[in-house]
């Protein structure tokens, strides 16, 4: 069995067939030169996609998560947990950060991930006096911003990986989650309950949901170079 990666095998491919096609002489020798630039760009572009930050070769995982809450409520969070002798730096803020808004007496989004270690911006976007805190009880990281002003914005950095319940002590129906993550490996479902997480380091991971109205679960994910792992979680219970 040929064991280089599958875009070796397309590169190489490409370039016999096209061979075969144009025989010989000078036109079919610049073929022959192009035809093999378009096989290593191909060859080029699959090493590339299976490489993560700094050149590590990479694998992803791909999947769904199985429960009309998560189609039809809101989104749940699939993350991989701490990865042994791994340690990874905070994002950078080179971009916009992650937030979570306050519009017409609502957070926006409901659920936010981000990595342990990011800032997050909690900008007042409505009309009236808002105020962020999470509580003591059920939170990993408590913090209460004050009231605020519309049109402000303040900040918190989540150092700590876990939940986080999100109100607002001016209007009690208010409420958010942030699932601080402890790699940066994590996806948000689509409404579907679709996800996928990219650059996945090779190896054996454990791989968690979570979603506010299901019991989470973790389970076992083997990832290989340039592969997908393919994962489904289903029958998950729900909580109050």
């Amino acid at each position: 069995m040929d064991s280089r990666p599958g875009g070796w095998n397309v590169a190489a491919r490409i370039a016999t067939l096209w061979g075969r096609r144009w025989g010989s002489g000078s036109d079919a020798c610049m073929l022959r030169i192009r035809t093999a630039s378009l096989a290593a760009m191909v060859l080029f572009s699959f090493l590339a996609a299976a490489r993560g930050q700094g050149g590590e070769e990479t694998g992803s995982i791909a999947g769904r998560v199985v429960h009309a809450r998560v189609r039809e409520n809101t989104p749940a969070i699939v993350y991989l947990e701490a990865i042994s002798d791994r340690t990874f730096d905070p994002p950078a803020e080179d971009g916009e950060l992650p937030a979570i808004d306050q519009m017409d007496q609502t957070f926006e989004p409901h659920v936010l991930a981000v990595q342990a270690g990011s800032r997050v911006a909690f900008p007042n976007s409505d009309v009236i006096r808002h105020n962020v805190y999470s509580p003591e009880q059920g939170s990993v990281q408590a913090f209460d911003l004050g009231s605020y002003r519309p049109g402000e914005t303040k900040f918190v950095v989540f150092e700590r990986a876990g939940i986080v319940p999100l109100k607002c002590s001016i209007h009690s129906d208010m409420s958010a989650w942030i699932v601080v993550c402890p790699t940066p490996f994590f996806a948000t479902t689509d409404e579907t309950g679709a996800f996928r997480i990219e650059g996945v380091p090779p190896g054996a991971h454990r791989l968690t949901v979570w979603h506010e109205k299901l019991a989470g679960r973790t389970i076992d994910v083997s990832v290989e170079v340039g592969k997908t792992a393919e994962i489904e979680f289903r029958d998950l219970e729900e909580v109050e």
